[in-house]
């Protein structure tokens, strides 16, 4: 049905005289109520002003015959509304329509809502809108003009305002959109819902920052008779790692199984990586890169970067001390091998005797007792000095000992044959007299007098007063240069330096075999051997 405006006289009735509210009743349907006491002479305008009733204003007016009575709304400028009223020109077949205040508020769909502030002829402070109470009201302009928010981020748009509009914009605002008690029940409702899906009462919760998921558990808390563990401490890894030889990253991922499998990241004591770091560069301050000069493969002299112990005596110290030793002895080994010339030093502990020192006594005992190194082997050498590129030669061993000043330490030098008869000073093996131990002549079939370290220098000097002619070497019993190494003149070198088991054993062997497949003809001796798996 088409909608037909409301005549003047219908207005008014549907408009509540004491407020200008949408009346839901008429004045008249009110007992004990005169609106003589509002309106003076009101049965000569009650033609033209309002007479109906909200129910705002009949439970107050009912309230006024009761024991706690409300108070009457402000009243409305009632002659000003008269004045207004018959002064407006009447009604015409042309404009049949009232367009008073009257007939604009009750016309309005809104005008039930709305308060008496609206209309001319309130007289007292506007009334506060229905509704639960604002904590900040919103000023005048703020009201008046609208808001619009980004679909994305949440975040108010508009001329002059920065927009930010990012994943974590997105989040920070919806954060702040919600309240704290609401925060707490989506949080519930999620870590229910991955629990009942993953079937764990261990969930992972990505966090607004980034990083590491936060790992919670369902149905843990303080005091509910669950058993708690000490967390395991970093010394606790540091031995699992001496003992099992794990790397840095096994000893993190052995910490990572242990703190999920006790869904707790305080299973392991924290800090465990920068400790492992830290542990790794204990030993830099006692070595330093520094330039040489050394004799090249081409014999030709050059620079070469070397990495040199600055203090062996001291390193050595701190090693012994490190591995709770009291009594252990010192092996330096020289070799050439793998394109780099190394000396390298063990510090082997005495079986009968492992002392420890201070707080660590049972890691230092865990570890001598289950590790499965020798104090020889190459897991626990020491490099202390390392150059590549450079020829096995009399003045570049003498260059590299002299730098890491080998000389200060008590040690028995282990190297191969070739470098035994450079240590003692001696021509290679080719010479005349090639055996660093003793004087015999090659072949070696007969034995000779021990070398000691004064007769090689005794030699050396000789050899150096008659010009060091060369070919003339094998009178001096081959000794050219003063030996590298440390003792005094009555020391034999078979003291200082033990013969090489190894390269001896293998040279022997190699010589017999030789002999016997020469003999036996048609490589029978190879084929024997390789018959048995021997080679």
């Amino acid at each position: 049905m088409p909608n037909a405006k409301k005549s003047h006289e219908e207005c008014r009735e549907s408009l509540c005289l004491l407020c200008l509210r949408k009346a839901s009743r008429s004045i008249w349907s009110v007992a004990n109520f005169s609106a003589e006491d509002l309106v003076p002479n009101f049965a000569s305008v009650q033609h033209i002003l309002p007479t109906g009733l909200c129910d705002g204003c009949r439970r107050i007016i009912s309230s006024l015959s009761g024991p706690a009575p409300r108070e009457l709304p402000p009243r409305l400028n009632y002659e000003q509304m008269v004045a207004d009223l018959q002064s407006l020109p009447p009604s015409t077949r042309n404009n049949p329509h009232c367009s008073c205040e009257l007939c604009e508020l009750a016309r309005s769909k809104n005008s039930s809502k709305l308060t008496t502030s609206v209309s001319s002829y309130s007289t007292g402070a506007a009334a506060s809108r229905p509704g639960r109470p604002r904590k900040h009201p919103l000023s005048a302009a703020d009201a008046a003009q609208p808001q619009f928010i980004c679909s994305f981020c949440r975040s108010e748009i508009g001329r002059g305002k920065k927009h930010n509009c990012s994943r974590a914009t997105r989040l920070t605002n919806l954060q702040q959109g919600v309240s704290p008690d609401t925060q707490d029940m989506l949080a519930s409702s999620c870590i229910s819902t991955k629990a009942a899906a993953s079937g764990s009462s261990c969930v992972s919760l990505s966090r607004m920052e980034g990083g590491r998921p936060m790992r919670v558990t369902v149905g843990a808390s303080v005091g509910n008779g669950a058993t708690s563990f000490p967390a395991t401490s970093i010394s606790t890894m540091k031995t699992l790692k001496g003992v099992l030889n794990l790397s840095n990253n096994q000893t993190l991922q052995v910490a990572q199984v242990l703190r999920a499998g006790a869904s707790s990241s305080r299973a392991v004591e924290s800090r465990l990586k920068d400790s492992l770091v830290t542990q790794n560069r204990v030993l830099e301050d006692f070595f330093k890169l520094k330039t040489l000069q050394f004799e090249l493969s081409s014999s030709a002299i050059g620079d070469r970067a070397a990495v040199l112990c600055t203090d062996a005596s001291r390193l050595i110290e701190f090693i012994v001390q490190q591995r709770g030793a009291s009594n252990f002895e010192c092996r330096l080994g020289l070799d050439g091998g793998g394109g780099f010339f190394k000396i390298c030093v063990s510090v082997v502990a005495s079986t009968s005797d492992h002392q420890v020192h201070g707080g660590a006594a049972a890691v230092h005992e865990s570890v001598r007792r289950h590790s499965q190194f020798n104090d020889a082997g190459v897991k626990k050498i020491i490099v202390l000095a390392i150059v590549n590129d450079i020829s096995e030669t009399y003045k570049n061993v003498k260059t590299l000992l002299q730098a890491v000043s080998v000389v200060e330490l008590s040690a028995v030098t282990v190297t191969d044959m070739k470098l035994a008869n450079i240590l003692c000073g001696l021509q290679p093996h080719s010479c005349a007299h090639p055996c660093p131990y003793c004087k015999s002549t090659a072949p070696l079939t007969t034995s000779g007098r021990p070398r000691t370290l004064g007769r090689i220098r005794q030699k050396v000097q000789e050899f150096n007063s008659a010009g060091r002619v060369w070919s003339r070497a094998k009178q001096f019993m081959n000794c050219v240069n003063l030996p590298l190494l440390a003792g005094d003149d009555d020391e034999e070198v078979l003291m200082l330096l033990p013969p090489p088991e190894l390269h001896l054993l293998l040279g022997i062997s190699n010589k017999l075999l030789d002999s016997l497949n020469e003999a036996w003809g048609e490589d029978r001796g190879f084929a024997w051997l390789q018959s048995h798996g021997i080679v």
